[in-house]
């Protein structure tokens, strides 16, 4: 029911009543309601609207800060600016991040194309000034290189005397000469921010001659913060000018910086001799086991060591590392890297210990998936600095507390196992924890870091008491009883390369390993010894696939890239060789996606692909015990992805990235239905226990459930994570 309009006595009594609560209420009520809403434009448009008493109010924080992104709204702005005299009064803040495009015949910019000086006339209070060269920022375009040259720069000083913030963003500079004309154009400025700053000539300052008497104007900065990427020549100048001046400086680290980078920062920190702060930014990347990332890691935590030692001599109170992982089980994956990785930290705890004010801060991703992450990896973080820990100077502050936490690894899951009752699910992932989950409430009931370069591959025991795992290149196995809690029950050695893939019979007494040395070995799973070997007569590039046949009598693996002997089975424990599976019809650059046997341990389905010739994606068929090629199945129209057997062993389905699964008959070969979710690919599917079922993923993060009947689908819904 809507309610009529007011009539004209009903407005006189609200219009009435809104002036008795605007006397009742003092005006510092209402600005501070305003300025509540200062970072929001569009609420600060209606209440400069509602009242004229709101409006000054409204206007100091509409035209406080102003950001202009193009030279076209310079113009505009300068224009306004001299129209509306009250505006520039109040401007505070300016953002000026105009691109100017580099042109062959341009190929630099003036200083007064880039910060027009009528521009900065109109700004008498101005404070906070920061310059962004735009479009450099997405790679898009290079932008001019920025010029001082043929610039009156006396007049920018005549203006910029209340100016006490620059930052400086995403700039080019002709020489070095012209960074110092700009920044020394600014004499007042206390605190500066760099970051992205390059120079396109390669001399020194010192190199110009008759100008090098600019680089001798002394500044007063107080505090100097540098991001990513700075020219050091710049940072030189910073910090030379301001020698007796600059109490806080902050510095993040980069991959790219050098040696000599790095030693020449050195000497430039060890005379600031009124430096009482002293920060370092490290970040540790996000999660990769490449050498390289982990070797730059620690030799950026090296060079902050020999920095923090040499302002030592100085006398400065505060200094401070902060981590910056993205996300944060990078930074736990680093610290627990091995003996290197401690020694390194010791060296920076004893440094930071000789400070009165020493602190570490270990940072989470902001879009972190899941809360709570830093508490998981507090313990590894506080392992590598025991001592800073143990006084209180290490913290851990969460910057997305009010993000829901969500169950799940921080990296891509690389293996999933589940229990034979269905009462547990394992998942490993390359963030290298291990989470064992209940299925029921899709809660994790235990979680442990296992692998410092990943987990590679697991299998749980049939009893679901114990899982071995191995890791990143690790040549070795890890066995780990998680009966009542979390313990490492021991370590296979043996192989002399990375294992690749690893399998637990399902009669529980024997272990299986594959690895790149070229070898197959079984253990036994209570005393861990070696039980027997498989060994390749030729050089192998990759095994993989292991599988125990249901009854533990045969082990399958495969090999990439396929050659006469791709697909091998193996009875171990018998004495018998190892049959290749092998076919005449196979053709080169095929290779192996899934494997699986039938209930009875007689077939054993493969699920051979190949990127471009469709024609090579088959499922072949073989019997355990000869070897011989029993069926093919052919129809798919891109690369297989998942083979399985039906309970009854009656039936064989398949998925491809053509979006299909398919359903084929195990005598036969034929296609008895094809289940099409017309989106995205089908990277597994399973049979339900009574076989009257089947359950797709996609890699949308669709499931669907289907009819064996008929092929016609049941259900379907979007999960972010599935376990089939």
């Amino acid at each position: 029911m809507h309610s009529s309009p007011p009539t004209v006595n009903g407005l006189q009594l609200i219009l009435k009543h809104h002036l008795a609560v605007h006397y009742m209420v003092p005006i510092e009520i209402f600005e501070a309601v305003i300025d509540q809403a200062s970072d929001d434009t569009t609420s600060l448009r209606h209440l400069s609207l509602a009242c004229h008493a709101f409006l000054s109010r409204a206007r100091y924080h509409l035209f406080s800060a102003v950001v202009l992104q193009t030279v076209q709204r310079v113009q505009a702005y300068s224009e306004f600016l001299g129209s509306h005299p009250w505006a520039g009064p109040l401007v505070r803040k300016l953002v000026h991040s105009s691109f100017i495009p580099m042109s062959p015949s341009h190929p630099t910019a003036r200083m007064l194309d880039a910060i027009p000086l009528h521009l900065l006339s109109y700004l008498p209070n101005l404070i906070t000034w920061e310059i962004g060269m735009a479009g450099i920022k997405s790679r898009s375009e290079v932008g001019a290189w920025l010029s001082c040259r043929d610039t009156t720069l006396s007049n920018y000083r005549g203006l910029s005397c209340n100016v006490r913030n620059m930052e400086l963003a995403y700039v080019h500079f002709e020489d070095v000469s012209d960074f110092v004309e700009l920044v020394s154009a600014f004499p007042a400025v206390q605190n500066v921010t760099c970051s992205y700053i390059t120079i396109k000539s390669s001399m020194e300052a010192a190199q110009h001659g008759s100008e090098t008497n600019r680089c001798d104007r002394s500044m007063q900065i107080k505090s100097l913060r540098v991001t990513t990427t700075v020219d050091i020549r710049a940072i030189q100048y910073l910090l030379d000018s301001s020698r007796t001046t600059v109490d806080n400086f902050s510095f993040t680290f980069q991959s790219l910086q050098s040696d000599e980078y790095f030693g020449r920062l050195e000497t430039l920190v060890r005379p600031l001799s009124q430096l009482s702060s002293l920060g370092f930014v490290i970040p540790s990347g996000g999660i990769s086991w490449d050498d390289d990332v982990g070797e730059g890691f620690l030799r950026d935590i090296g060079f902050a060591t020999r920095i923090i030692k040499t302002v030592n001599s100085v006398g400065a109170q505060a200094m401070r590392v902060d981590f910056n992982p993205d996300p944060v089980a990078s930074l736990g994956c680093r610290l627990s890297s091995g003996p290197q990785s401690l020694d390194v930290c010791a060296a920076l705890e004893e440094a930071l210990l000789t400070f009165p004010r020493p602190r570490v801060l270990a940072h989470d991703a902001v879009y972190a998936r899941r809360t709570g992450r830093v508490e998981f990896w507090s313990a590894t973080i506080k392992r590598a600095f025991p001592r800073l820990s143990e006084r209180g100077f290490i913290s851990f502050p969460e910057s997305h507390s009010g993000t829901p936490d969500t169950a799940g690894h921080e990296a891509t899951v690389k293996c999933l196992t589940a229990s034979l009752d269905g009462r547990r699910v394992v998942t490993a992932s390359n963030d290298g924890t291990i989470i064992v989950w209940n299925p029921e409430g899709g809660t994790a009931s235990q979680e442990w870091f296992a692998h410092r370069r990943g987990v590679r591959a697991l299998a749980l025991s049939p009893d679901s008491q114990r899982l071995v795992s191995t890791g990143g290149r690790d040549d070795t196995l890890t066995v780990w009883d998680v009966s009542n809690g979390v313990r490492q029950a021991g370590v296979i050695e043996g192989h002399t390369e990375s294992v690749t893939s690893c399998a637990w019979s399902p009669n529980g007494a024997l272990i299986g390993s594959a690895s790149a040395d070229g070898t197959v070995r079984v253990w036994d799973a209570q005393t861990f010894e070696q039980r027997d070997l498989f060994e390749y007569p030729w050089p192998v590039d990759f095994l993989e696939h292991l599988r125990f046949s249901p009854d533990s009598r045969f082990l399958s693996w495969a090999n990439r890239p396929l050659r006469k002997r791709g697909c091998m089975i193996w009875s171990p424990l018998s004495g018998e060789p190892a049959k290749g599976l092998f076919s005449e019809s196979i053709g080169d650059g095929v290779h192996v996606n899934a494997l699986s046997f039938d209930s009875e341990s007689r077939r054993i389905a493969v699920a051979y692909a190949h990127g471009r010739a469709h024609t090579e994606n088959v499922v072949r068929l073989w019997d355990v015990a000869t070897g011989a090629l029993l069926a093919q199945m052919a129809g798919h129209e891109m690369m297989l992805m998942d083979v399985s057997f039906s309970p009854d062993g009656r039936s064989v389905l398949s998925t491809s990235c053509d979006a299909t699964a398919k359903i084929w008959d195990a005598e036969d070969g034929r296609e008895i239905a094809c289940l099409d979710i017309l989106e995205f690919s089908m990277p597994a599917a399973r049979f339900s226990p009574d076989g009257r079922y089947v359950a797709t993923t996609s890699w949308g993060g669709a499931v669907q459930l289907w009819r064996t009947d008929d092929g016609s689908s049941v259900m379907g819904s979007n999960l972010v994570t599935v376990a089939m």
